[in-house]
């Protein structure tokens, strides 16, 4: 028995159909996995934040310097300064609380780039940074990496580029931001 000439057709395309569904759920995995830093399991960073189940201590991870949470004044608080040895994007030059930001409304938002509710925020801030052009106010990022591959400063410069992030952004090493402004998840806004 032969296959008529439509019959051939109808089964070429459903078999095109399901290599293309193939093809793209494969495409999909390879872009998650280098969106990501390439890296599928990638090992998570001592979090300065996490509390035991049972003694609601600080668990900093295996050989970590304990990290105290900052208790702030009820009065008065002067913004922590950034350390002037971390590396910035998306600016000149480095911007410093106490000298540039000096009577600035600043945003802060701490972010890491493989979260998915900090990728959330960012027309939001887009928003504040529009309706605020011209005024003394400044959005800031504080990417405070997860996983030891999203604090490599050419990762996070892509991801910048690839979610068209503008503002400038401070490359928070081993949470010293994070820790100095009491942060406890991401994304923050301060």
């Amino acid at each position: 028995m032969e296959i008529s000439t439509h019959a051939k057709w109808t089964q070429w395309y459903e078999m095109m159909l399901l290599y293309n569904k193939q093809i793209v759920i494969l495409a999909l995995l390879a872009a998650l996995i280098i969106g990501c830093g390439g890296n599928a399991s990638p090992k998570r960073l001592n979090a300065p934040f996490a509390k035991t189940a049972n003694s609601g201590q600080t668990d900093t991870g295996d050989n970590a310097p304990e990290m105290k949470r900052i208790d702030l004044p009820a009065g008065r608080v002067n913004a922590p300064e950034f350390p002037r040895s971390f590396a910035w994007v998306n600016t000149d030059r480095p911007l410093y609380v106490h000298d540039q930001l000096k009577g600035h409304v600043v945003v802060l938002d701490f972010w890491t780039y493989c979260c998915i509710n900090c990728m959330h925020i960012l027309p939001d801030l887009e928003y504040i940074e529009k309706k605020y052009a011209g005024k003394p106010v400044i959005v800031i990022g504080v990417h405070s990496a997860k996983f030891d591959n999203e604090s490599d400063q050419q990762n996070i410069n892509s991801a910048c580029a690839r979610y068209d992030i503008a503002h400038p952004v401070i490359v928070d090493q081993q949470h010293k931001i994070w820790s100095d402004y009491g942060v406890n998840s991401w994304p923050t806004l301060m």
